[in-house]
């Protein structure tokens, strides 16, 4: 994100209706949230120029395979970067543990809360934008060694 008063951008793969109003009831007035329903709009959305800052994904939706859908997100240069937060009605440890090894950030469980889809998707941004500020050097604003260092790997 090029300006600090841009809204971040939320990519959100989900196709439960009631998840759906959720995430807009508790997203949409801070971020400026896009919803897919399938993981061939979402890897298109994700790899593209202006991909998202953040992106939650229903680990149901039609036509995913979390894993394997997380993995390439995160092999990926172009979206290695960007935090994934997984939605999911199992509530298996194990799963979750999996989704973790994959590279996802987090996890919500459904039902999901207003509160916590706030409040974690919040963190995630806000380390983020650390993470960015981490790369870029303080005197100048232009990237340092270290993001060309991640450039060239």
């Amino acid at each position: 994100m090029s300006e600090m008063s841009q809204k971040q951008q939320i990519l959100i793969g989900e196709d439960v209706p009631e998840n759906i109003r959720i995430f807009k009831d508790a997203l949409s007035d801070a971020y400026k949230i896009s919803f897919v329903n399938n993981s061939d709009d979402l890897l298109r959305i994700g790899m593209s120029e202006a991909s998202p800052d953040l992106i939650l994904m229903n680990v149901g939706l039609s036509g995913v395979n979390a894993d394997k859908l997380c993995k390439k997100l995160k092999n990926d240069r172009k979206t290695q970067h960007i935090p994934l937060i997984l939605v999911t009605e199992i509530q298996a440890d194990a799963d979750e543990t999996e989704g973790f090894r994959c590279g996802a950030a987090d996890y919500l469980r459904c039902p999901l809360s207003r509160e916590l889809v706030r409040a974690r998707v919040g963190l995630h941004l806000e380390f983020q934008r650390y993470r960015d500020l981490l790369s870029l050097d303080d005197l100048t604003g232009i990237p340092n060694r270290r993001r060309f260092e991640q450039a060239l790997d």
